[in-house]
């Protein structure tokens, strides 16, 4: 359901490495997006090159499970079977559908993984996108209660006829942090791996500094990085509002929908990037925190352990959370960090 708010300074330059580290990368199309994985070793190259192939073979395994526009997958297999049975799924990849779950209930279904009826209704993002019909969105709306979901052992039942799971705000970041597994099992201790724009950096640089992550006005297509932050071993993902939309009738939708209305998201917010251990995480809260906006958002983070946010307003104003703020620099002046209790109801 998104990314590309961030792409990577060019601060990741081989003359700033060891000199018998080298860069071996590969970029595959997967999960409908673009995934980079770039690694940074001293191991022969045909040790780094069975690393890629793996991840890349991971990666097919996973387009094969949680492709929700396949003509065949395990997901839409879930979903042809809503209200019928329950469809077993692979223990490997089971622990995605109990992470989904735990944030549909820790964000009250603020992240919602079975909005995908009401995701398929807009169809944001393709040639077709329009605005439904009111009635069929109420109608939709009626098949997206995450409380009718039921995990049972390694299976999933969707408990009414018609319940669509689109777990798109989540797998990106669970093929990074599978990647990231891979990558990290084979002794490799310097990496990025970009999922669509849910990036997991591991470990530092080669040379020991932070990695760079660039953060650009998500209103510019292809422009230049207007926020840094300097991270290492850390997952980070953005929910912006400028990334996929259409307009009709003078109005324009974004392809981010909450969950309780059936309609996009309206708030100040124009972009949300989280940053955690876990890219699964990171992944679902992005979108969370963009759909229950800045206030909540802020509460919900702060009862999670090791997890930052950044939060870009229509107003160019730029508010961080405490843990992260000596982290991050602003690199254009038409951007500025502005105090937490700014954007909160009556500060």
């Amino acid at each position: 359901m998104k990314k590309y708010c961030f792409f990577l300074l060019p601060v990741l330059l081989l003359a700033s490495c060891k000199p018998a580290v080298r860069k071996e990368s590969r970029t595959v199309f997967a999960l409908g997006t673009v995934c980079s994985i770039q690694l940074f070793t001293e191991k022969p190259q045909s040790k780094a090159d069975t690393v890629l192939q793996i991840c890349t073979r991971r990666l097919e395994e996973l387009e094969r499970h949680l492709s929700a526009n396949a003509e065949i997958s395990t997901l839409i297999d879930i979903n042809k079977a809503s209200g019928v049975s329950a469809v077993n799924v692979p223990a490997d990849i089971y622990p995605l559908f109990e992470r989904a779950m735990f944030f549909a209930e820790k964000t009250d279904g603020a992240f919602n993984p079975v909005i995908g009826g009401i995701v398929k209704l807009w169809n944001i993002g393709f040639e077709n996108a329009r605005k439904p019909e009111d009635r069929d969105i109420r109608d939709a709306l009626f098949r997206t209660g995450y409380k009718d979901v039921q995990l049972t052992g390694t299976a999933v039942f969707l408990k009414k006829a018609g319940m669509k799971l689109d777990l798109g705000a989540i797998a990106k970041g669970f093929a990074a942090d599978e990647l990231t597994r891979i990558v990290r099992q084979a002794g490799i201790a310097h990496a990025v791996i970009d999922i669509g724009g849910t990036i997991s950096a591991v470990g530092k640089r080669p040379d020991g500094k932070r990695w760079n992550i660039g953060i650009r006005d998500p209103r510019v297509q292809q422009g230049q990085p207007v926020i840094s932050a300097a991270i290492e071993s850390c997952s980070i993902s953005t929910s912006g509002s400028y990334e996929r939309y259409f307009e009709q009738d003078g109005v324009r939708y974004h392809h981010i929908i909450d969950p309780a209305t059936g309609y996009p998201v309206r708030n100040n917010m124009i972009a949300v990037s989280v940053f955690s251990d876990s890219a699964t995480d990171a992944d679902a809260l992005s979108t969370a925190c963009f759909v229950l906006g800045y206030e909540k958002a802020v509460k919900l983070l702060a009862e999670l352990p090791d997890t930052e946010a950044l939060f870009i307003f229509d107003d160019n104003s730029v508010c961080t959370t405490a843990g992260l703020a000596q982290h991050i620099k602003v690199l254009d002046s038409a951007f500025r960090l502005a105090d937490m209790n700014k954007h909160i109801t009556g500060k």
